[in-house]
């Protein structure tokens, strides 16, 4: 957590110096939800961010909050990967629901999460809307989640209003013959 905060305050001077970042990389730092936080907190310096990778670090509920708040204020963001952060279900749905508010995320990455762990699944529902809502989506790694079942269903069905996506990654979700179905 450390790091985390030395992120934080880094960021924020950069910032203050006036240099603009358009790409934060900060994958596999070993941050605890609560250092998760602080660095969620200093996208808030970064108005012009396009692309933010926070792929393999602990995010958890509060660092997935932190971030939902954060992503309002970011109509530049363009990618947005979130990879193995042990973001619950509930999370995943927050920050969708910002993400729908900047309208222009063209790649988004939300594999091995938590998305349909929950019955029902407000993951599944929140994915479902944003891909029949956000048309500049081009790119989605859902992958090795637990979208089966009825998410599944709610997920494919979505798939069938969006004709942007040119890239779409659902393998390992347990589907079987069912959930596949839904994507057929």
């Amino acid at each position: 957590d450390t790091m985390a905060v030395a992120l934080e305050s880094g960021i924020s001077q950069l910032a203050k110096q006036g240099i603009d970042l358009l790409e934060l990389r900060l994958a596999s730092l070993s941050c605890t939800p609560k250092g998760s936080a602080h660095l969620c907190r200093a996208l808030s310096a970064l108005p012009f961010l396009q692309k933010l990778e926070l792929s393999h670090n602990n995010l958890g509920r509060q660092g997935g909050a932190t971030l939902a708040k954060a992503m309002e204020d970011h109509d530049s963001l363009r990618t947005l990967w979130l990879q193995a952060t042990k973001l619950p279900d509930r999370s995943i749905a927050e920050i969708l629901k910002s993400a729908m508010t900047i309208g222009h995320l063209t790649d988004l990455d939300i594999s091995k999460n938590g998305i349909g762990h929950d019955v029902p699944s407000a993951g599944a529902k929140a994915l479902a809307h944003f891909i029949e809502n956000n048309t500049p989506l081009q790119r989605l790694n859902a992958a090795w989640n637990s979208l089966r079942g009825t998410a599944a269903e709610i997920v494919g069905k979505s798939l069938q209003s969006n004709s942007y996506l040119v890239s779409i990654e659902l393998g390992w979700n347990g589907l079987a013959d069912g959930g596949a179905e839904w994507l057929a």
